[in-house]
């Protein structure tokens, strides 16, 4: 008997209709039975079916009301399955009932390297029985945790999790309810993690708090390539901290900031800071950026590869987040000598170099500097 003669079997014993593309699917390298609104049986039975299957490596069954029940016989039959690698059951409503059984397939599944567990209800308490399999799994590269309900205490139960693993490289906790507090207990611990790659916490509010513990684990953690922090209430404070911290990182190649209040003046102090970086792409999203900040963008491409996205550039800084007693920088005299003289930079420092040698001394190049800068 074949799969698909197990899977009618089962169909008709549960009393439901079998469904087509189940049975076209299950001898494919992918089964993507995603927003399909199987319900509980069907489930049960495409589990039944999966039993001795040894050719699907993809498994989509997002949204489709499995109910914990339903991913409890999943789970059960999935555990000595030694071909599947991605497996999606996002947006299912699990909840806590439901990641006790995702936790069991974790301590003993030998296969699966990508995990969907998005949209699932998922609080601390769930969150708690899950590190318990995250602890023994050596596989598992990718966990997608996004739209849950995971808080301060989550984060801690997480923290822990994650720092007795061994293998994730990604992990996607965005639009969750980490706030401040969340993100200190998170990044507190994060920093110990040696095998995070890519971390996504966008829409968490993370604020002043979390950008203050985003800070201190940039400083300490030297594994990370890509952080994303969109959405977060990062006004220009919070970017003075993340670029404090940026400036001490060695490994991060990514940055992610779009829709952060951060204005013109955060945006400054975060592009210093990038200049001392690694960084190879910084995304601020529509966030408006002065000429400086342009310029020093310019710079730091003379010196690597980098990309820098933004929502343009302004005349002049924006009021919000002006800081008082604030002076005009240097660099901002440069710019304004620039406008005076209608330069372009490059046609600047080739003024700079009057003989055309292409070589200039440190002092000389001061003094055409002071130039622009007392004019």
């Amino acid at each position: 008997m074949n799969e698909g003669e197990r899977y009618e079997k089962i169909c008709s014993k549960l009393s439901i209709t079998p469904q087509m593309r189940v049975m076209e699917g299950l001898n494919k390298n992918c089964l993507n039975l995603k927003s399909r609104h199987l319900g509980c049986l069907q489930v049960i039975a495409i589990a039944e079916a999966l039993h001795n299957n040894s050719s699907i490596v993809n498994f989509n069954l997002e949204d489709n009301n499995a109910t914990a029940k339903g991913i409890a016989k999943l789970c059960s039959i999935l555990k000595q399955n030694l071909s599947l690698q991605l497996l999606n059951i996002g947006g299912n409503s699990i909840g806590k009932e439901g990641s006790a059984f995702v936790a069991e397939l974790l301590m003993v599944n030998e296969s699966l390297k990508e995990l969907n567990l998005s949209s699932n209800n998922f609080d601390a308490s769930a969150v708690a029985h899950l590190c318990q399999g995250l602890k023994m799994n050596s596989t598992l590269c990718v966990l997608n945790l996004s739209r849950n309900f995971i808080d301060e205490v989550g984060a801690y139960h997480l923290s822990l999790g994650l720092n007795e693993n061994r293998c994730l490289t990604e992990l996607d906790l965005s639009w969750n309810r980490l706030l401040g507090k969340g993100a200190v207990v998170l990044f507190k611990f994060l920093h110990l993690n040696k095998t995070l790659k890519r971390i996504d916490v966008s829409w968490n509010g993370l604020g002043y708090e979390g950008s203050l513990a985003i800070r201190e684990f940039l400083k300490k953690n030297s594994n990370l390539e890509e952080l994303h922090l969109n959405d977060n209430r990062i006004n220009w404070e919070g970017a003075i901290f993340i670029s404090q911290g940026l400036k001490q990182n060695t490994n991060l190649k990514y940055l992610g900031l779009a829709k952060n209040p951060l204005t013109t003046t955060g945006c400054l102090d975060v592009i210093d800071a990038v200049g001392r970086s690694k960084l190879r792409k910084l995304d601020l999203g529509d966030t408006s950026v002065t000429g400086e900040f342009e310029i020093i963008v310019m710079m730091i491409k003379k010196e690597r590869h980098f990309e820098c996205k933004h929502g343009g550039v302004v005349p002049s800084h924006d009021i919000l987040g002006q800081r008082q007693g604030r002076k005009v920088e240097p660099m901002q005299r440069v710019i304004d000598y620039m406008k005076v003289k209608q330069l372009r930079p490059t046609e600047l420092f080739r003024s700079f170099d009057k003989k055309v040698t292409k070589l200039l001394s440190f002092e000389n190049f001061m003094e055409r500097l002071e130039v622009c800068i007392y004019f």
